[in-house]
């Protein structure tokens, strides 16, 4: 449990970096595309070399690999539900914030996502009050991610603009010089 805790973690680190670094330069829709892709083609590695779970290529609902495309109507809702909540609001949102906040933030959000959702379990009446070991866990949790953001917060950088002004100012001079001079 705790080398997949601490792959996860590695993981999780590379993939805000790097979509970090690529986000700018590529469009949010086709930057899901591909990670979603990616991550089909490691999950349908995983069942078949690892799982242990029986499957077949087939439409099958229950055990086919491509069973998601029979429409049945206790799923329907579900299935919505899934994509335009977790996955277009919760991760393409992580995604198209990672342009505006460093991945540290991002990641502090994502490790407050199951204390949340423990605390709107309770709200809706589905879930139980978690045991004393769970509190004392999301408390290290909460104490560690404000730590690491106040931390944060407080590292500024400035800097000096002047001489890039001043070179932007000489040049709207000169092309303006330039526009005066009259040509024979």
């Amino acid at each position: 449990g705790n080398i997949i805790a601490f792959a996860s973690s590695v993981a999780t680190a590379l993939y805000l970096t790097v979509a970090k670094r690529l986000r700018p330069n590529v469009d949010l829709v086709l930057f899901m595309f591909v990670i979603f892709t990616l991550a089909s083609v490691f999950l349908l590695g995983y069942i078949i070399a690892l799982s242990g779970q029986e499957y077949n290529f087939s439409f099958d609902p229950n055990i086919g690999l491509f069973g998601w495309v029979n429409s049945r109507a206790d799923r329907f809702l579900l299935e919505v539900y899934i994509v335009v909540v977790c996955n277009g609001v919760g991760t393409m949102g992580y995604i198209a914030i990672l342009k505006y906040f460093d991945p540290v933030v991002v990641t502090m959000v994502m490790l407050m996502e199951p204390i949340v959702a423990t605390l709107i379990g309770l709200a809706v009446g589905v879930s139980t009050l978690p045991g004393w070991v769970t509190w004392a866990g999301d408390a290290v949790v909460m104490f560690g991610s404000i730590m690491v953001i106040l931390s944060g917060s407080k590292k500024t950088e400035t800097i000096d603009a002047t001489e890039a002004l001043q070179h932007f100012e000489a040049d709207a001079v000169k092309k303006q010089t330039l526009q005066k001079v009259p040509t024979y």
